[in-house]
């Protein structure tokens, strides 16, 4: 039986998403892409493969033991946690990108999701 047969008898998967610490906040991000699939009338995401599953984000989920990904712009690190680093590691170990990053302010016209995804600051 292949993955998209799969029934749970009533029962629903969920993924509870764990906290990056290193990570900005892209949760509104996520989110919105997220709801966009599960509009029957958007054309971005092909309908073929297995169902989306619902992950929930919140501050009680557990926190990833995920190292850092290296080489980032500094506007994807979280600004307390990247403050908290010494500076041998900031520069030589994670390698922060002097690079631009800019946020783009998303607004959207759609049922279920009141207003726009912010500049993703805030925590989890």
């Amino acid at each position: 039986m292949s993955s998209d047969e799969t029934s749970a008898e009533g029962m629903e998967i969920v993924y509870r998403v764990k906290i990056l610490l290193w990570r900005r906040n892209i949760d509104k991000y996520m989110d919105l892409i997220d709801g966009e699939r599960k509009q029957p009338e958007q054309a971005i995401f092909s309908r073929s493969g297995a169902r989306p599953t619902q992950r929930i984000r919140a501050e009680s989920n557990s926190i990833s033991d995920r190292k850092a990904i290296p080489g980032l712009p500094s506007e994807l690190y979280d600004g307390d946690w990247l403050k908290q680093l010494d500076d041998h590691y900031r520069q030589v170990t994670l390698c922060v990108s002097r690079e631009q990053f800019e946020w783009m302010n998303i607004r959207i016209k759609s049922k279920g999701w009141g207003g726009k995804a912010g500049d993703g600051d805030g925590r989890r």
